[in-house]
């Protein structure tokens, strides 16, 4: 009898198999995945803000203002008490005439005391004066150093001035000498300046291009640095701006007329360049002995630079403000052209009811469309606007819109481009339509608000070129 032989079978271990295929597939993805991050070009965004661009160019301006000269009817040693620049009423002490010199003299000393400091706001003042002439340092106006030095040693001067008129009737009094001294009030209300130039009574017919070259000009400065001097029965003593309306003229050559497009400019923006100030004023071409000139009228600014004649400007003619976004970031995209008198509704969408081809068979469907952009074309020809729709929504390239509840069709289906970018909020690229009101080479200003345009804080791509619509990029 033959033995029973007994087969035990073994159970293939599939887990295992299983689990090693997992691993590897799981080792490839995250292998793959790694290398494609690390070959793969980052993506650069920009994030859209508001901004401005404008044509200009830059000038020497004349300042002209409504200016008056005041005489000295005393000779003597002479003491002036008002800050340079600063406003004045009828009547206020301007300056003073000591015919002896004692009472100059007991001024002098009082202006000397050390118990005299400078006030926590005169040392600002100093600090913003050194400031404004290190922002505006030119090695080529050396002559700047000497117009510094003025105005420094007039914010000290004031500032004692300012002590000695509060004690002026005891110092006077003390000296024995009130008959020969004068204190001088002002003539006028005004803003007082210590200096001449022969412009104060300028007219415009005098203009010239030697008006503009600044190596001609010669500056009468009438209050002396160290604030000791005297002064002749006769002498220009301090000038009153009397209004606050000014004129700045700069000159202009035909070229930069046509350029600027200042033939009918009524307004231009102004920007100061010593400071950054900036402001709009009415403009005026005008012609002297056929030479051009550029004059804008300005009413307020004249108190903070009543004491120079000679400004540097920007000159801002068609300035566009809006979505600022750079050049590289723009991009196009095609777009049917088609009728609103074929738009139709199904439910609460508007669409088009289109007829295509479909292997040999003819299909008629309704495409929701949403407006990109509007084209007004009434003629008389026709009534009819037409709107940009995305192509990307119709089933085929060949179709014939079909009028509802008519037996009309269009088939003339035309193409047009709009500008615009690739905006990245989602992690794909979606154009947005971007209207371009003013574009250089750097940057555009597109138009905010526009129907399916751009908006603020829009994360956009910034080199739009490298990329295509749809194209996942997180």
């Amino acid at each position: 009898m033959a033995k029973n032989k007994k087969v035990i079978k073994y159970r293939r271990n599939y887990d295992k198999v299983i689990a090693v295929v997992t691993f590897v597939l799981i080792a490839v993805y995250v292998i793959c995945f790694v290398f494609l991050y690390a070959t793969k070009s980052s993506v650069k965004t920009y994030e859209t803000a508001l901004g401005s661009l404008y044509d200009s160019e830059s000038f020497t301006a004349l300042a002209i203002r409504d200016e008056t000269v005041y005489y000295s009817n005393y000779s003597g040693f002479v003491n002036y008490y008002q800050v340079e620049g600063s406003k004045v009423a009828n009547g206020e002490t301007v300056y003073s005439v000591d015919e002896t010199g004692k009472v100059a003299d007991l001024l002098a000393s009082y202006s000397t005391d050390t118990s005299n400091a400078l006030s926590s706001d005169d040392l600002s003042l100093l600090k913003e004066t050194l400031d404004k002439y290190k922002l505006n340092y030119d090695p080529n106006e050396f002559s700047e150093i000497y117009n510094l030095k003025t105005d420094l040693n007039s914010t000290i001067l004031a500032s004692i001035s300012a002590d000695i008129m509060e004690n002026l009737d005891s110092l006077i009094d003390s000296t024995g000498n009130a008959n020969f001294f004068n204190a001088v009030g002002s003539e006028a209300a005004g803003v007082v300046v210590y200096s001449t130039d022969g412009y104060e009574n300028f007219s415009e017919d005098q203009l010239s291009t030697s008006c503009f070259n600044k190596n001609n000009y010669e500056k009468n400065v009438l209050k002396n640095t160290s604030g000791e001097d005297t002064i002749a029965a006769g002498d220009a003593a301090y000038k009153i701006v009397n209004s606050e309306n000014w004129n700045l003229y700069i000159s202009l050559s035909k070229s930069q007329v046509e350029q600027l497009d200042l033939t009918n400019a009524s307004t231009v923006t102004v920007n100061f360049k010593s400071d950054g100030i900036s402001t709009s004023c009415g403009f005026e071409l005008v012609e002297v002995n056929g030479q051009y000139f550029g004059k804008m009228s300005l009413s307020k600014y004249m108190i903070r630079y009543a004491t120079e004649r000679y400004l540097d400007i920007e000159l801002v003619v068609d300035e566009s403000t809006g979505i600022k976004v750079p050049s590289s970031a723009m991009t196009t995209k095609d777009f049917y052209v088609l009728p609103t008198s074929y738009l139709t509704s199904s439910g609460n969408e508007n669409g088009y009811l289109i007829s295509y081809d479909e292997n040999g068979e003819t299909k008629k469907t309704f495409i929701k469309v949403a407006r990109y952009y509007t084209e007004d074309n009434d003629t008389t020809d026709t009534s009819d606007d037409y709107i940009y729709v995305d192509p990307n929504l119709f089933p085929s390239d060949s179709f014939v819109l079909i009028k509802e509840d008519s037996q009309e069709t269009y088939s003339d289906i035309k193409t047009a481009s709009l500008n615009g970018v690739y905006c990245v909020n989602s992690g794909f690229t979606e154009f947005k339509v971007g209207n371009i009101l003013k574009k250089n080479d750097e940057y555009c200003i597109l138009e905010n608000n526009a129907t399916k345009g751009v908006e603020l804080y829009d994360r956009i791509l910034l080199d739009a070129k490298k990329y295509s619509e749809g194209e996942l990029i997180y």
